[in-house]
């Protein structure tokens, strides 16, 4: 009985995830965000550099903070270098829960109503 329930499961669950439907219409396929990602050669001198120092050894990675922050390369570098910093910090998951929690109280929710 166990079994069949199991296997019902299963079946129902494929079906469901095999009728859902594609991305939104407005959903770029690569990025899977709204913005299309910016391509290297789109930048300027500085931007390359930027995009080279993010990117890392591989090249960027299709989705994620880092393509999508290269929008503005005079901010993606800052955020980088924080990024990286928090990640090498000894006292990293005190250090990463004080500032979620802190970033969490100083920005204000924004409500949408009737949305």
């Amino acid at each position: 009985m166990r079994m069949l329930l199991g296997l019902i499961v299963i079946v129902v669950s494929v079906a469901v995830v095999g009728g859902q439907s594609g991305l939104a219409p407005d959903i770029h396929p690569e990025s899977l965000s709204r913005l299309p990602p910016v391509q290297r050669d789109s930048l300027d001198a500085e931007g390359k550099r930027v995009w080279d120092l993010v990117g890392g050894g591989p090249g960027m990675p299709k989705t994620g903070p880092a393509p999508v922050s290269m929008y503005s390369p005079s901010i993606a570098e800052p955020i980088h270098f924080l990024n990286q910093n928090l990640k090498d910090c000894r006292w990293q998951p005190l250090l990463r829960a004080v500032g979620v929690a802190r970033s969490a109280r100083v920005r204000p929710a924004i409500r949408v109503v009737g949305a």
